[in-house]
């Protein structure tokens, strides 16, 4: 639980910690009562600790995603269209632009069947 604390700080009287991931708040609202009393020991045990009055804990966390963690690959999909379409329009640019199309599709469709 110790390496899941960002930091910690104490604001008035509320001492406020700042834990890594939001799944580990629930698990350390669970453990305030056990870390109220390892408060109170070190008041009694560290002189400098003497002066420092804790009334309330409060947590929230601040998720920084880890740096490996982030997936830089390029991700590639298989074309499934076979460029078999009807083109509907008399209009010769828009035509022309569709031919193009077919041919883009019908092109890569056969690459990929070179691959498999």
């Amino acid at each position: 639980m110790q390496e899941q604390i960002h930091y910690a700080y104490l604001k008035g009287k509320t001492l406020f910690f700042v834990l890594k991931h939001p799944g580990y708040v629930m698990e350390f609202n669970y453990n305030k009562k056990v870390i109220n009393q390892v408060l109170s020991k070190l008041k009694r045990g560290y002189p400098f600790c003497e002066d420092v009055e804790v009334r309330a804990i409060q947590v929230y966390d601040k998720f920084i995603p880890q740096k490996d963690t982030i997936c830089d690959t390029e991700k590639t999909y298989t074309e499934r269209a076979k460029g078999e379409f009807e083109i509907k329009t008399d209009d010769p640019e828009l035509k022309e632009l569709f031919i193009k199309i077919k041919k883009a599709i019908q092109e890569q469709a056969g690459e990929e069947d070179k691959d498999s």
